[in-house]
């Protein structure tokens, strides 16, 4: 009884509620219907409350970054990247912008893991100042 007590002093009032439920209809600890003790369900339902708490900042992000890239597309049109080895020209074959392509992408990996290497060696170096710097950097332009 006491410890049972201390273990529900940990969950949340929705939780207490479903286990008051449970209890109430003498599954003898198993959910209704589906065979799953307390325990599991529990598990379940942190693991659901962990991915929609992981889902809606990102879910938010993407949603300002589409609305972001929508709304400056038209300033943009004639903007070409500062990582792009090749640019499009309207005589290119096929073939021709395959390659382009090809090398564009290359270079823009290549770009993305030099800079995460160096992002790893200044933590890992505990850098801090520095990382603060590049990431206020990074935000403000």
């Amino acid at each position: 009884q006491g410890s049972n007590d201390e273990t529900r002093g940990l969950l949340t009032v929705n939780q207490q509620e479903e286990a008051a439920a449970g209890n109430a209809g003498g599954e003898g600890g198993e959910a209704a219907g589906v065979g799953m003790t307390e325990e599991e369900e529990e598990e379940l339902v942190y693991s659901a409350e962990h991915l929609t708490s992981i889902l809606k900042p990102v879910t938010v992000t993407m949603v300002l970054v589409v609305l972001c890239v929508k709304s400056t597309q038209g300033m943009l049109s004639d903007f070409q990247s500062p990582y792009l080895v090749y640019h499009e020209d309207a005589s290119d074959t096929t073939s021709q912008l395959l390659i382009k392509a090809l090398v564009n992408a290359l270079a823009g990996v290549s770009a993305v893991l030099v800079f995460t290497f160096i992002f790893f060696l200044l933590y890992k170096h505990n850098c801090t100042s520095i990382l603060f710097a590049w990431l206020g950097l990074s935000v403000a332009s």
